[in-house]
């Protein structure tokens, strides 16, 4: 039987999402385990009111829509007011990767988190496009986007000596997590001449996503020209992909989540003076052509894909100097004056998280302007494995348990 490329995506996807669904056997078997992220949310309020007395705050930042429910309860303990962060759409039924949550169970928590948004004093959120779904909940939202602290373009060629690639070679870098959208970009590589490459750097989602891509990569032989990298420390990888040529992002703007998205990898990429190439997502189309650093790319069939590299390959060095001057806008400072006015009647914030905010840099950026501007801060979240940063910076971390 021939190979097929997109067959084999489609049996390896729906393959991954066999064990992690909550099939209605399974709630037999299991009644329990269908409230597992109900239980979750709540346990994570309870804890936060059993340690009130040092969270309470003048405003609460939930960091995402699960932690909504400890910041309302943190409220009605010690009055306040809620600064939601929504990095993503609320509704768990838009992400990119679907949660596996039985659907009732979906249904309930994303009503809740949905009226718990309404009680917001203000919504503080990544870009223009997500503020505007947000609307529907609060009428203030402020968009506070996830500029990097500013550090001068790194000149580095450690990318190019690991894959032992020279100067002749064409590199398209791909960094963070991809969870769709690969099939057409590596089919639109078999198009192109021998010398472009393609480098991820990152995880995929489902773990299995990177499998079938292997196999499909080797099934069209282009494995000297596609590289699977392991993640690298954030504080690296600005200098590490610098002798790349572009950055691209993989994502499918038909789920919502990605098309109101305005991911921390465009600011990675400005950050090592690298232009790129994405889709037709409005936030990321927006400072590609303001800064024009870049393609959008409006075809996302391989055809499209090859020609959007094409022109990257052929055009990355004269819009380097683009890519600079970005670096210098796009930076965490500029938003300082939107911060001081968003909390200018607080005394003390505290930030709450259901995963690590310690390792969270959005976070930790908030953190530290704040801790400036004079503010006590307070960080509440699971398992934080970097108290001592968070303490640098200013703020005092609380941890909170969901057992």
């Amino acid at each position: 039987m021939p190979w097929n490329f997109k067959s084999i995506l489609r049996r390896e996807k729906k393959a991954a999402a066999k064990p992690a669904a909550i099939r209605p056997e399974d709630s037999v078997k299991n009644p329990a385990a269908l409230l597992n992220p109900v239980r979750m949310t709540v346990n994570l309020a309870r804890d936060a009111v059993r340690k009130s007395t040092m969270l309470q705050a003048d405003a609460y930042v939930p960091h995402g829509v699960q932690p909504l429910l400890a910041a309302a309860e943190l409220r009605r303990v010690y009055g306040g007011q809620m600064l939601p962060d929504m990095i993503e759409i609320p509704s768990f039924r838009h992400r990119a990767v679907p949660v596996a949550w039985a659907p009732e169970v979906l249904t309930l928590l994303d009503s809740a988190f949905a009226e718990l948004l309404r009680d917001a004093k203000a919504i503080i959120t990544v870009g223009h496009t997500l503020g505007d779904q947000l609307h529907q909940y609060c009428s203030d939202v402020v968009v506070i986007e996830n500029f990097r602290d500013w550090h001068a373009v790194p000149r580095s060629n450690r990318l190019r000596e690991q894959l032992n690639l020279d100067d002749k070679q064409k590199i398209a870098v791909s960094v963070g997590t991809v969870a769709s959208g690969c099939e057409s970009v590596i089919e639109g590589l078999s198009r192109l001449p021998s010398n472009v490459h393609l480098v991820f750097v990152g995880t995929f989602a489902p773990a299995s996503y990177e499998q079938c891509l292997r196999e499909a990569v080797a099934a069209l032989g282009l494995e000297p020209r596609v590289h699977f990298l392991q993640p690298i420390p954030y504080g690296d990888l600005s200098a590490f992909t610098a002798s790349a040529d572009f950055g691209v992002i993989i994502r499918d703007p038909a789920i919502l989540n990605n098309y109101v998205s305005l991911p921390n990898r465009v600011f990675d990429y400005v950050a090592s003076g690298l232009p790129l190439c994405a889709p037709q997502i409005p936030d990321i189309a927006k400072i590609i052509n303001t800064y024009r650093i870049g393609t959008v790319v409006t075809d996302l069939s391989p055809a499209g894909w090859s020609a959007a590299f094409s022109e990257m390959s052929d055009r990355s060095a004269e819009m380097r100097g683009s890519a600079e001057i970005a670096n210098d806008a796009l930076t965490w400072a500029e938003k300082r004056q939107d911060i001081e006015a968003l909390f200018k009647d607080f005394r003390t914030v505290c930030f709450i998280g259901v995963n690590d905010l310690t390792r969270n840099n959005r976070t930790m950026r908030f953190a530290k302007t704040l801790a400036e501007l004079g503010k006590s801060v307070k960080i509440a979240c699971r398992a934080p494995a970097n108290i001592d940063r968070a303490a640098r910076l200013g703020a005092m971390v609380i941890p909170l348990s969901i057992d």
